[in-house]
């Protein structure tokens, strides 16, 4: 038995000597970083997530997206996914101003837009789509576009998207969120 324990404290003696990559955290240190973490908390009230207009999901989130998640949303045709993806990226692209990356897999571009002039300025989505606006909704339209030119918001067409050009597109910018059709996907950096 005592030579068991000694080939342990051996074996994590030298794991902490071996590289600087390892860092074992004493009692104290965890007791100063929970301390640290609840101030943190104290005074941001939730996680220091991204809050979105959805309040039970950020509740259920803790307050918020965090840095690095990686969020997909499933379900059947037709049941609002991308409803529900877009106004998480109005939320967090458009309003909070952070950077983020919408996937598309199904939508066309000028689909997308419609969608997007919609959304930003109220006007119904079948006056958009088929040019039926009066000058009123012309004009929130045209303002709507000053909100997506100052935003966060970036977005990328894939049909054929897999895991690995997804996380390619995540390595190749400085996305917080990104959030994906079909199966929405949100990433936050």
């Amino acid at each position: 038995v005592d030579s068991v324990i000694k080939n342990a404290e051996d074996s994590l003696f030298s794991l902490t000597n071996e590289t600087d990559d390892v860092k074992i955290l004493t009692p104290t240190e965890h007791a100063t970083s929970m301390l640290e973490t609840m101030a943190k908390r104290l005074d941001k009230k939730s996680n220091g997530g991204i809050a979105t207009s959805y309040g039970g999901l950020n509740r259920a989130l803790n307050g918020g997206f965090l840095p690095g998640q990686l969020i997909i949303i499933a379900a059947k045709t037709g049941m609002g996914k991308t409803a529900f993806a877009m106004n998480l990226m109005r939320d967090v692209a458009i309003t909070l101003k952070q950077n983020s990356l919408y996937v598309n897999t199904e939508m066309s571009q000028e689909q997308m837009d419609c969608r997007w002039m919609s959304i930003l300025s109220g006007v119904p989505h079948s006056n958009i789509a088929t040019g039926n606006m009066t000058d009123e909704e012309q004009k929130l339209v045209m303002a709507s576009l000053d909100r997506m030119n100052n935003s966060g918001f970036y977005s990328k067409f894939e049909p054929d998207l897999t895991m690995d050009k997804l996380m390619s597109f995540k390595q190749k910018t400085q996305i917080i969120l990104p959030i994906l059709k079909l199966f929405k996907i949100i990433i936050i950096n």
